[in-house]
């Protein structure tokens, strides 16, 4: 981290401050028509700003933004960020998204934890019972006993101005190294699957489904299961060309790559984002 950096004013930021360090973290915010993306602790016994972070974003964090909501677990030592006001490259509206991403600040390191990009309101009343929906200039409480967090209210960004009043519980929970290890397992087959489909070898297809697939499967998740029903569908398909096969092996790559810390992951902009014109 950069030590003695000046810490410039800014609106709409995210600080916490931890009694074991005697330390305030800044994260984010506004300055004039800049949205930000770092990350500054500031040591109230020394009186000196450090940064930790110049641009989230590179670091696999959270992208400029303000009105973010956050919460410290000092036990853990860890930053967790929930969603806020962004704004898109060559684009002045300013939009929530759903995000979370966690903060490791002893290692330094971000780790992206879900994401829900989509704007479109008959999608997110469809979802109303299933996940809050994006918003800003919410509240963020964290409760360390029991190491939930609660959101609650906030402005979806509408143009009817409207404010939320729903209330929101989620935890954060680690898989355990067999967890991943099976569910790795458990998309490699899948794809196996789909490759003796796509070729018409419907009798490996079936023996890979019976023997292979089902004893991965975790019948107390109800996405497992419907995972299980959408690999029986796929044996009805039709063989499919080479494109839907590379389609198939880059969807499973992206899935399993979500198991690997974030300096192993491809970049997220859009390759497009780094033309000059």
């Amino acid at each position: 981290p950069a030590a003695h950096i000046k810490l410039k004013p800014r609106i709409g930021h995210s600080m916490h401050y931890s009694k074991e360090c005697k330390s305030l973290y800044i994260f984010a915010g506004q300055r004039n028509k800049d949205f930000l993306s770092d990350l500054f602790v500031y040591d109230i016994v020394k009186q000196e700003v450090v940064q930790f972070c110049k641009s989230a974003p590179a670091k696999g964090g959270q992208n400029a933004r303000y009105t973010q909501r956050s919460a410290l677990d000092e036990t853990k030592g860890e930053i967790c960020i929930l969603s806020g006001l962004s704004r898109k490259k060559d684009d002045t509206i300013d939009a929530p998204d759903n995000g979370v991403r966690v903060f490791d600040v002893k290692r330094g390191e971000w780790t992206k934890i879900c994401t829900n990009e989509n704007t479109e309101s008959q999608f997110w009343k469809k979802k109303k019972d299933q996940e809050p929906c994006p918003r800003y200039a919410h509240q963020l409480v964290y409760d360390p006993l029991k190491q939930v967090h609660y959101i609650f209210g906030g402005n979806p960004g509408d143009t009817k101005n409207t404010r939320l009043n729903d209330l929101w519980a989620f935890e954060l929970i680690r898989p355990t190294p067999d967890q991943i290890l099976r569910k790795a397992r458990l998309q490699l087959k899948i794809l196996q699957l789909q490759d003796f489909v796509s070729t018409g070898n419907l009798e490996k297809a079936l023996e890979c489904l019976k023997s292979q697939i089902e004893p991965l499967i975790d019948f107390s998740e109800d996405s497992e299961k419907q995972t299980l029903y959408d690999c029986s569908f796929d044996l009805c398909q039709p063989p499919s060309s080479q494109h839907v096969i590379s389609k198939n092996r880059l969807s499973t790559f992206n899935k399993l790559v979500q198991f690997f810390p974030p300096f192993f992951h491809p970049p997220e902009p859009k390759t497009t984002d780094f033309v000059i014109e």
